[in-house]
C-alpha cells in the first residue's frame, strides 16, 4: 500500500479513536460468557459487516457534492423526509444511549473513589449512591464540555496518552496471568445476545464526512484510512478479549457472570481482576485504562451530542444561558433514565449497549444499503467510487441490520438466552 504519511497516520487514529471507547470495557463481559472462541469468531464477523457498511456508506456519501454530508442530509438526498426524520430520530437515540452508559459507569467510577478517599461518616446511604454519583460525575467532566470543543481536545489529548500507556502496560504485564483453561470455557448459547454490542464496538462512521473534508475528497486516500484505520480496533479487542477472558474463569464467585449481573460491571470488573492478578502495577492499569477509556468516551459523546443539538434547536453556543440550556437537554435525558433505572435488572451500561447496535444498524446499515440501492440501481448515479459486493452485499446489509434489531428486541423480551 506503500508508505503512511503523517496525515493517513492522523486519519486512521480519527477512525480508532471514533470506533475504541468505553463500549471496549463491555465486549469481554458480553462475548467472554459465551467462550473465547465463539467470542473472537464473532468480533471478526462484526468486524467484516461493519467494514463493509463503512464502504456502503462512503459511496452514499460521494453522491451528494457537499462534502461534510452527514447521515441526516444524505438519506433526506436520497430517501425523503421520512427517511431523514428516521435518521434524525435514531441519531439522537443512539447519542443518549451512549451517554447513558458512560454516566451509568461514571457514577460507579465516582462513588468507588469516594470509598476510598472520604472518611466513612461522609458516606451517602446506598439508596442515594447512583443519584450522588451521576451528579458528581456530571458536575466534574461535564463542565469541561460546557467550556467547549477547545477544552475538550486539551483534556482528551491528556487522556488519550494516559490511556495508550494503560493498555500497554496491561496487556504487557497481563500476559503472564492469562490462563489457557479459561479461553477453552464456553457457552455458545449465550453468544448471539452479544451481537449489538460487537455492531457498536466497530462503528467509526460518524468520522467519515470529517475525513472528506480532511482528505479533500481524495476517494484513494480516504478508502485506504478507512481499512487500515478500522484494522486497529479489531487489534486491540481481540488483545483485550484474550487478556480478560484469560485471567477470568467464567463461573464461580469472582468471574466473568459474577461481574455481568453487578450493578456497575466496569467498577467491578477492575475490582475481579485485582482479586485474581497480584501486583499493584497491574491493578493500577487495569483501573487507570477503564478510567481513561470512559473519560475519552464520555467527552467526545457529549460533545457531539451538544453540537448535534444545537445545530438541530439552533441555539446559540457562544451565549453563556444558552449554553447552560444546552448543557441541560444534554445531560438531563440520560440522568433521568439512570436515575429512574431499577438497579436490580440489567445493568444500564450493557444495556444501553446493546440499544447502541440497533441504533446504529438502522443508520450505518439498514439507511446506507437503501440509499446505494437506489442510487446505483433506480437513479443510475455514476459515483467516483463504488462499495464491493454488488447487488448481494446490501442485501447482506439489510438482512443483518434486520437480524441485529431482532436479537435486541428478542433478548428485551427474554426470548433469547442471556446469562
Amino acid at each position: 500500500m506503500g508508505k503512511l504519511t503523517a496525515k493517513q497516520w492522523g486519519g486512521m487514529m480519527l477512525i480508532a479513536g471514533t470506533a475504541v471507547g468505553a463500549g471496549m470495557l463491555g465486549l469481554p463481559l458480553q462475548t467472554g460468557v459465551g467462550g473465547y472462541v465463539p467470542a473472537i469468531v464473532t468480533l471478526l464477523v462484526g468486524f467484516a459487516f461493519m467494514l463493509l457498511s463503512l464502504f456502503v456508506l462512503l459511496e452514499a456519501n460521494l453522491y451528494l457534492s457537499n462534502w461534510d454530508a452527514n447521515i441526516i442530509s444524505m438519506a433526506k438526498a436520497r430517501l425523503g423526509f421520512w427517511a431523514q426524520a428516521v435518521a434524525w430520530i435514531n441519531f439522537l437515540l443512539l447519542l443518549y444511549a451512549a451517554l447513558a452508559a458512560y454516566l451509568g459507569e461514571g457514577s460507579g467510577l465516582i462513588m468507588h473513589f469516594w470509598h476510598a478517599v472520604a472518611p466513612e461518616s461522609w458516606y451517602p446511604n446506598s439508596e442515594n449512591e447512583q443519584m450522588w454519583g451521576v451528579f458528581g460525575f456530571v458536575g466534574l467532566f461535564g463542565s469541561v464540555v460546557y467550556l467547549g470543543t477547545r477544552a475538550v481536545d486539551y483534556v482528551n489529548r491528556f487522556f488519550m496518552i494516559g490511556l495508550i500507556s494503560a493498555f500497554v502496560t496491561l496487556v504487557v504485564f497481563s500476559i503472564p496471568h492469562v490462563h489457557a483453561q479459561y479461553l477453552t470455557e464456553f457457552c455458545p448459547k449465550y453468544i448471539t445476545a452479544s451481537v449489538p454490542v460487537v455492531i457498536a464496538s466497530f462503528t467509526s462512521h460518524l468520522i467519515l464526512p470529517s475525513l472528506r473534508i480532511y482528505f479533500e475528497n481524495d476517494t484513494a486516500q480516504i478508502r485506504k484510512v478507512l481499512l487500515l484505520g478500522s484494522l486497529i480496533p479489531l487489534g486491540l479487542y481481540l488483545l483485550w478479549e484474550t487478556v480478560i477472558v484469560g485471567m477470568l474463569p467464567l463461573n464461580g464467585e469472582v468471574s466473568l457472570l459474577s461481574v455481568m449481573h453487578s450493578p456497575h460491571p466496569v467498577d467491578d470488573l477492575v475490582s475481579a481482576l485485582h482479586k485474581h492478578v497480584p501486583g499493584q502495577l497491574l491493578g493500577t492499569a487495569i483501573s487507570a485504562f477503564s478510567f481513561f477509556a470512559l473519560l475519552t468516551s464520555f467527552l467526545a459523546v457529549a460533545l457531539s451530542l451538544s453540537d448535534f443539538l444545537a445545530d438541530g434547536f439552533g441555539i446559540e453556543k457562544n451565549h453563556p444561558c444558552k449554553r447552560i440550556l444546552l448543557m441541560l437537554m444534554t445531560f438531563a435525558p440520560p440522568m433521568l433514565l439512570l436515575l429512574l433505572s431499577d438497579p436490580n435488572k440489567t445493568p444500564i451500561f450493557l444495556l444501553a449497549l446493546g440499544y447502541l447496535g440497533v441504533f446504529i444498524a438502522v443508520l450505518y446499515s439498514i439507511l446506507p444499503a437503501l440509499m446505494v440501492w437506489k442510487g446505483r440501481y433506480i437513479e443510475n448515479i455514476e459515483a467516483e467510487y463504488q462499495a464491493p459486493g454488488g447487488k448481494p452485499a446490501l442485501i447482506v446489509l439489510l438482512i443483518g441490520g434486520i437480524g441485529i434489531i431482532a436479537v435486541q428486541i428478542a433478548v428485551t423480551m427474554n426470548v433469547l438466552p442471556v446469562p
